[in-house]
């Protein structure tokens, strides 16, 4: 010990001599003081059993030869560790080798009244007496109980005497006579004479006035709640004892009348004299009949069936104190509050026992629930999952025990077939908004609510789920984790800490035979910081550093929080005090170690598995109690969401009590219904994320748009005065060419207004309703139609003009032929993109381009599951299945078998092949999962080809025109328009084209690049493409930009900023080169 404050203390070599010094002598002082306390407890733990070794004297030895048998067991609701002792059962004292020996009046040591010695570590005798605020009292070598001392039982207490070792009458509390030894049945009894008390009968001791009418009694003839609590029941009589006893209504005329032998035999007179009364049965199978001051008499609290006056709770039958109305053979009848929930069946329709056991020890009738009072102990019956929602009409209940009051109706109550209200509101149909049929239920809701459909449990043809309670980590069906876990991609919860030979190992590290383990340390683990009677000590190994424990889940969060090795985690678990968790069914109060006035009980839970008891309980707010590893494991196992508030591991969304894993924010899957975990402040999406974008996009719509208008404008009105036929064939390909740049450009500002429309965080929410939209659709046949028809005809052009360079057809006319060759030519094209464009999205072929289906409000899906997501949540739901080639159709058949088809059945929108991203565009970026992949990555081959053939076309062009054309602005201008013409398109389509390919093959992911490819580096040729292909465009375009520089320059010149750039001059001369705009001779020139 004293190397180890040494070390503790660092009094090492290091330290300065007079530090050393003063820290040995601290330490000093300190063993000897713990010396001393060793030998204090070694003197008070000495092994002394004190038992009873007959009806006198109890004796006490230090023999413990025949001590056996020790094991912690439940006794009156209080942890005890019973051993035996030569054949009599005796009890260790906590913490202490001291054993105790409990007798009751009759000496079968049943009932603890009085024990043999206190204990040292439990002076308040919390253990020994079984109470909570025990009061003891001490004669001779006896120890007492205050509830075993002058306190009625029924109708006789008991005190033993030990001078005569007889039992003496208690019934003689505050009698003005010390019957008791030490005149305890006369202490404090000075308050009567200040008070105005009432005196019990028949004992005649004082009681206050404050515990008259209270519900419980105080009294041994119960007088105290029945004189004056409007109950006046049973008769007073005279017996040997005393005068004025009060008798029961149940030793009326009864077997047990004889208990109460009154003087004048008034209890068993005239008990053949039916007059006004009335018949029950009483026990099994004897009928009696009861008289009117036998009828009514309440049952309060713990006394009930003390002794019943009637077994079939007929006696209870229109009393002044009216809990519920019903019908009784036929007949209107009352019933009391104590006929209710009595399991009597008064009823003809059992209402008085439709009643809910809320919590332990608290059953209620169901119209005490959501009734805006408190009837239970932990206060659960207004926190029950009823009352969650509740309707905006109003009703009187039935039941509503003497408070006719108008409450909300719970919607659980609605068309179930038993009337709660008066007048019948929650039955009456015509008031209601029917769902359901009568196979999965008849549901009624309010008008403005909507009708759901329910989950059809596996494996069963009866149980059904609402939808909303699906997915929540807590399974309402067998198997439902499975589906979840298949359908949503849940997050696996480790919620046990790792057991290896009775050590609870807190890090995969410290397991046996994993490197590096060398540094882990061994602790026993107290959750409250103190030892409870009964818990064994939980030992833990871990690394004694901190980690963050935002990714770890249940146990193991606790254990971890708890003893401080978590980063950014504090401890969740609260002290239990020990009326905590009243329901909880193997509850027992136990002591906590050492002596701790502000809270030395709390309570544990016995297991049977182990034989033993825990105390790694959690207390939810609503009273409810739940072990460790469902503490911060993304479930609502409390009710009231207690459980997860203040963990540092999950997300909550916003509109429901759904939890999900941080990993689960901002991943791009809606896991929330109500869309919060992308949505929120640390992550939202739009259609174009970047500003540059934005208005790169508008730009370019717009110019690509009107400049390709008027350019098929003034090539249509061009057509009447063509007269050959490479003139035509020029002229419809630019027509062709601009065609599909203009599609193009009004795809850019559909995608621009989509954008400004879902602006503001609302495509965030609306994501789906977009991607499925028919507009969305319509936009990406417009993209994929006018790139497709452009590069096509671009090609066709481009080899057109190479072929034309040997003056084939430069001298021909036009002919019928001729124009129905390239009419039909022209639409081939046409028709070539346009089934490109749309055979996506044909429902024929839906097997090979549907990206996935999307199930709006319906918790059991995220986002929209492909085909093979769709397959692994049906072989969870259905079994194995023959084969996994389901066609869609065949899915959605599956899928809504899974639901019920009360209403419209569960079926989704399609997320189409156009639906993969914001910007509605043809599905290039596609893996080998994808169904569409060979597609797609044939279109982009053939894409690059095209780009690959245009560049070698003009390249040819350039080499086999620069002999015929002169060294001067000519040649140049053929040179910057073929550079224009190879540099755009291999600057475009080659780049996506390598991207694309190495997110086929998962090198590279290329999905944040989409919306820049997509929107400005392949829309680009749409507004360069003019330039090119019609010099008047180009003019125009060069002259506006040349006037606005020169403006600028004049701008700048009459500022005062000298420049040396010349913008004067004559005109610039576009010269119609015959390989680029036309190869007809006659307009060449």
């Amino acid at each position: 010990r004293i190397q180890i404050l040494f070390e503790k203390h660092r009094c090492n070599k290091s330290m300065p001599t007079r530090w050393t010094t003063l820290c040995q002598i601290i330490v000093n002082i300190a063993m000897t003081l713990y010396l001393h306390t060793c030998m204090f407890i070694v003197l008070v733990e000495a092994d002394k059993i004190c038992y009873f070794p007959g009806r006198g004297k109890a004796a006490c030895t230090n023999d413990t030869a025949g001590l056996s048998g020790c094991s912690f067991r439940t006794v009156r609701g209080f942890v005890k560790q019973v051993c035996e002792y030569q054949g009599r059962r005796v009890i260790k004292c906590p913490y202490a080798e001291v054993y105790y020996q409990v007798r009751d009046r009759d000496g079968t040591g049943t009932t603890a009244q009085t024990h043999t010695t206190i204990c040292p570590h439990d002076p308040q005798s919390y253990q020994v007496c079984g109470l909570v605020n025990p009061s003891k009292h001490k004669f001779g070598t006896f120890h007492l109980c205050e509830h075993f001392v002058c306190k009625g039982i029924s109708f006789a207490a008991f005190l033993f005497d030990n001078e005569s070792g007889n039992f003496v009458s208690g019934m003689v509390q505050c009698n003005d006579r010390e019957d008791c030894l030490g005149g305890v049945d006369e202490a404090g009894c000075g308050w009567v004479k200040e008070h105005d008390p009432i005196r019990c009968i028949p004992n005649r001791n004082y009681i206050p006035r404050s515990k008259v009418c209270n519900g419980i009694y105080d009294c041994a003839g119960k007088n105290d709640e029945l004189e004056s609590c409007n109950h006046p029941t049973g008769l007073v009589c005279d017996t040997n004892y005393q005068k004025g006893i009060w008798v029961h209504p149940a030793f009326i005329c009864s077997l047990y009348s004889n208990n109460v032998p009154c003087l004048n035999g008034e209890n068993k007179a005239n008990c053949s004299d039916y007059t006004g009364g009335r018949m029950c049965q009483y026990g099994y199978s004897q009928a009696r009949y009861i008289k009117p001051y036998q009828m009514c008499h309440p049952t309060i609290g713990k006394d009930f069936l003390d002794y019943a006056v009637c077994t079939d709770g007929r006696d209870q039958l229109n009393c002044s104190d009216v809990a519920l109305s019903c019908l009784m053979d036929g007949y209107p009848t009352n019933v009391s509050r104590w006929g209710t929930c009595r399991h009597y069946q008064l009823c003809d329709d059992n209402f008085d026992d439709a009643c809910y056991l809320v919590e332990h020890d608290c059953n209620l009738h169901k119209h005490q629930l959501c009734d805006k009072q408190f009837d239970c102990p932990g206060r659960v019956d207004e926190l029950n999952s009823i009352c969650e929602e509740l309707t905006q009409v109003s009703c009187v209940r039935r039941a509503h025990f003497n408070k006719r009051e108008s409450l909300p109706i719970p919607n659980r109550w609605l068309c179930d077939g038993v009337w709660d209200c008066e007048d019948g509101t929650d039955e009456d149909m015509s008031r209601w908004k029917i769902c359901g049929t009568d196979r999965t239920k008849i549901r009624c809701k309010e008008h403005h609510d909507r009708c759901r459909e329910l989950f059809k449990c596996p494996n069963t043809r009866k149980k059904f789920a609402e939808l909303s309670a699906l997915c929540n980590y807590i399974e309402d069906c067998r198997g439902e984790k499975l589906i979840c876990r298949q359908s949503r991609q849940l997050a696996y919860v480790f919620d046990k800490a790792v057991v290896y030979q009775s050590r609870t190992i807190l890090s995969v590290t410290c397991l046996p035979g994993v490197h590096g383990n060398s540094d882990c340390i061994t602790t026993p683990y107290k959750s409250r910081k103190e030892r409870l009677l009964g818990v064994a000590s939980l030992n833990l190994t871990y690394q004694p550093s901190k980690t963050s424990c935002k990714y770890v889940y249940g146990e193991l969060y606790v254990l971890k929080a708890c003893s401080e090795l978590c980063q950014d985690a504090s401890c969740p678990i609260k002290p239990l005090s020990y009326s905590a968790c009243p329901y909880l069914k193997n509850r027992a109060i136990t002591l906590v170690g050492g002596i701790n006035e502000s809270h030395n009980l709390t309570i544990v839970e016995r297991i049977e598995k182990i034989k033993g008891y825990s105390d790694r309980l959690f207390e939810c707010d609503n009273g409810h109690c739940i072990p460790y590893k469902q503490v911060c494991n993304l479930a609502n196992d409390c009710g009231d969401s207690s459980d997860e508030r203040d963990c540092v591991n999950n997300f909550k969304c916003h509109s429901s009590d759904y939890f999900i894993a941080l990993s689960a924010i901002c991943d791009g899957r809606m896991d929330c219904n109500d869309s919060s975990d992308e949505c929120n402040e640390l992550c939202t999406c739009t259609i174009i994320e970047s500003y540059v974008l934005k208005i790169t996009t508008w730009i370019f719509g717009v110019t690509a748009t009107f400049i390709n208008l008027v350019l098929i404008i003034r090539k249509a009105y061009a057509l009447r005065e063509i007269r050959t036929k490479a003139s035509l064939y020029n002229g419809l390909f630019v027509i062709s060419i601009s065609t599909g740049d203009m599609c193009v450009g009004v795809y850019l500002l559909g995608i621009s207004v989509a954008n400004a429309v879902f602006s503001g965080g609302r495509f965030c929410v609306n994501r789906y309703t977009w991607l499925n939209s028919t507009s969305c659709v319509v936009l990406g046949i417009l993209s994929s139609f006018g790139s497709l028809l452009s590069l096509f005809t671009m090609t066709l052009l481009s080899l057109y003009r190479c072929y034309s360079l040997k003056n084939v057809f430069a001298s021909r006319s036009l002919t019928r032929s001729g124009v129905a060759g390239i009419a039909f030519l022209v639409t081939a094209l046409l028709f070539s993109a346009l089934f490109i464009s749309i055979i996506p999205v044909l429902p024929n072929y839906e097997d090979y381009f549907l990206n996935g289906i999307y199930y709006e409000e319906n918790p059991l899906f995220v986002d929209a599951p492909s085909k093979n997501r769709h397959i692994m949540i049906l072989e969870a739901y259905y079994g194995r299945l023959t084969h996994r080639l389901l066609s869609w159709q065949v899915i959605r058949e599956l899928i809504a078998d899974m639901f019920t088809r009360d209403i419209h059945g569960v079926y989704g929108s399609d997320r189409s092949f156009y639906g993969n991203s914001g910007v509605c565009m043809f599905k290039y970026f596609v893996k080998r999962s994808d169904p569409q992949h060979v597609f797609s990555l044939v279109i982009l081959a053939l894409n690059t080809l095209l780009c690959i053939l245009i560049a070698f076309s003009y390249t040819a062009i350039y080499i086999l025109s620069r002999g015929g054309i002169s060294k001067d602005r000519q040649s140049h201008t053929l040179e910057r328009k073929i550079s224009l013409i190879i540099l755009t398109d291999s600057l475009s389509w080659i780049p996506f084209t390598l991207l694309c390919l190495l997110h086929y093959l998962e090198i590279f992911d290329g999905t944040p690049h989409y919306e820049l490819f997509s929107l400005l580096i392949i829309p680009v040729n749409s507004v360069i493409n003019p330039l090119i292909y019609d010099d008047i465009v180009s003019y125009v375009v060069m002259t506006t930009y040349r006037k606005f520089k020169g403006h600028v320059i004049s701008h700048t010149r009459h500022e005062g900023v000298s420049t040396s750039t010349n913008v004067g001059g004559p005109r610039t001369q576009w010269i119609n080169m015959k390989a680029i705009t036309s190869p007809d001779r006659s307009t060449s020139n």
